[in-house]
């Protein structure tokens, strides 16, 4: 095929690879898959345009993970006959005739179960457990709903259940000492079936009065054949961004779909599975391809990141990348720093230290990150008036919040900035964050910077090495899947900080070795 494509400022022909996948995309029978394994900054993007252009006037539907990236794919693939959009947006387009209203949100529902007398009475009926308030049993209501929606699985059961009830308390299985264990396994035993059939019956409920929440909507189409066909009727085809990061409905829906199928992703940077995804790319039939040689980097980041998939505790399914890129660096028109933090509160800890040494810094999200701050501080003062976060305003009580943060990572991390007293600190710091185009340095998580990329990368003190990651390994595979999976997360996540770097990353020294 060799057709010439802009990449950037430069101009080049497909590489071998793919050409290859383009090829096999474009010849794809009706209802076979194509899995692509893309390592980062290996050209998915520019190789999925090339599909769209092969596949000429076939209906395609390029399927994002959010919003922002479904947005960026309508730009690119403006002059296709694919279209974008997310799951969730597919979803409400087919089932907003069983709909009465707007979704709802999640926040909105758990107001309505926490305000519902009727359900507050069901609840009060389930059996006794120490520690469990009508509030508590709530919450994990809401969360055996939600971990059931996000299943492949016709009805709720106790499993759905227990997951819920392990956000809460803890895995029995990882938990130190004999009483939170004990306490954890009652709960579960005691809990688990009446709480499944309660989750089932207000899954029932809302259906019936058509009153959803997204997760609602999209399970319904998932257990629905005639809103599924009609969720796919426009297409002829799908590509699936992200493929590593999806969750078993959203793999239902593709698999029941009967259209061809190109999923993309990798698994090295999946890093949500605290949130319940999972990799199509595992769970997907059909052929296999690679993307391997990555024009983001050169050799020295490409040797950090095949570091890091040599020594995932359970063998990374990662593509071993090829460092061909990293001469753009110079002409890059962004901010060319970028301090990638595990925590929130580490980058509070380095926009201090920048702010000490005299550098403008821009930290993403920040007004956002203020709000929550603001909000969670009013509550933990009892100052409920002055919430101004929707999100916040379901709370009555400081407990409610650190319950919730149980099963919240953003969340847990803004109860420790405002249990550990750093709440003016943070909001002084968060005021002198300059726009992007302004500062030097941008700050952010790892987990935000997926999808980004900067000339020069700095690590913060807070990412545990490959030693300390690999000692923690071995404790896992002591102990349960779930606490493996947790640890190769961390591995993953090392491998997306350190590939969002063009040029270099510094102190990688002391997470290497």
């Amino acid at each position: 095929m060799n057709i010439p494509v802009d990449i950037g400022s430069t101009k080049r022909a497909y590489t071998a690879e793919q050409d290859a996948v383009i090829s096999r995309a474009a010849g794809l029978r009706e209802g076979a898959h194509l899995r692509v394994r893309a390592g980062a900054g290996t050209g998915k993007t520019t190789t999925l345009l090339g599909v769209a252009q092969a596949r000429g006037s076939d209906r395609g539907l390029y399927l994002a993970f959010n919003a922002e990236i479904a947005r960026e794919a309508r730009e690119k693939f403006g002059q296709t006959n694919c279209h974008a959009a997310t799951f969730h947006s597919l979803a409400l387009r087919a089932a907003a005739r069983e709909m009465s209203g707007n979704a709802a949100s999640r926040y909105q529902v758990k107001t309505d179960v926490l305000g519902e007398p009727s359900v507050a009475l069901v609840l009060s009926s389930l059996p006794r457990v120490a520690g469990w308030s009508t509030y508590k049993l709530a919450l994990t209501l809401l969360r055996t709903v939600s971990v059931y929606c996000a299943s492949d699985a016709p009805a709720v059961t106790p499993g759905h259940a227990c997951e819920a009830i392990i956000a809460e308390t803890g895995d029995p299985e990882t938990l130190h000492g004999e009483y939170p264990r004990e306490r954890a396994a009652r709960a579960i035993a005691r809990l688990s079936k009446p709480l499944s059939d309660m989750a089932q019956a207000f899954f029932d409920h809302k259906v019936a009065e058509g009153h959803f929440t997204h997760d609602v909507y999209l399970k319904l189409v998932a257990l629905r054949p005639d809103l599924a066909a009609r969720a796919f009727a426009a297409a002829d085809y799908l590509i699936v961004d992200e493929a590593q990061d999806l969750n078993p409905v959203q793999i239902q829906l593709l698999r029941s779909s009967g259209k061809s199928i190109v999923a993309v992703g990798d698994a090295a940077q999946a890093i949500y599975a605290w949130r319940g995804a999972v990799s199509a790319l595992e769970r997907l039939p059909g052929e296999e391809s690679a993307l391997s040689n990555s024009f983001r980097f050169g050799a020295n980041v490409a040797t950090l990141a095949n570091k890091v998939l040599g020594e995932s505790p359970e063998g990374s399914l990662g593509v071993r990348v090829t460092g061909v890129g990293g001469a753009g660096a110079d002409s890059f028109p962004g901010t060319r720093y970028a301090v990638l933090c595990r925590t929130n509160a580490a980058i509070l800890d380095e926009a201090a230290s920048l702010a000490r040494a005299g550098h403008a810094y821009h930290i993403d999200k920040a007004d956002q990150l203020r709000a929550e701050i603001l909000s969670a501080g009013a509550i933990y003062h009892n100052e409920l008036h002055a919430v101004s976060l929707p999100e916040y305003r379901v709370f009555a009580t400081w407990a409610e919040v650190v319950d919730e943060a149980t099963d919240n990572r953003n969340l847990e991390q803004i109860v420790k900035i405002v249990e550990d007293n750093r709440a003016g600190e943070a909001l002084a710091i968060l005021d002198a964050s300059q726009p992007r185009g302004v500062a030097r340095v941008a700050l952010m998580t790892g987990h935000r910077s997926k999808g980004l990329e900067f000339p020069v990368v700095k690590m913060a003190s807070d990412w545990l090495s490959l030693k300390d990651l690999a000692e923690r390994a071995t404790e896992a595979r002591a102990s349960s899947p779930r606490h493996l999976t947790a640890i190769t997360q961390e591995y993953n996540l090392l491998y997306v900080a350190f590939t969002r770097a063009m040029e270099r990353v510094v102190g990688s020294e002391r997470l290497v070795g």
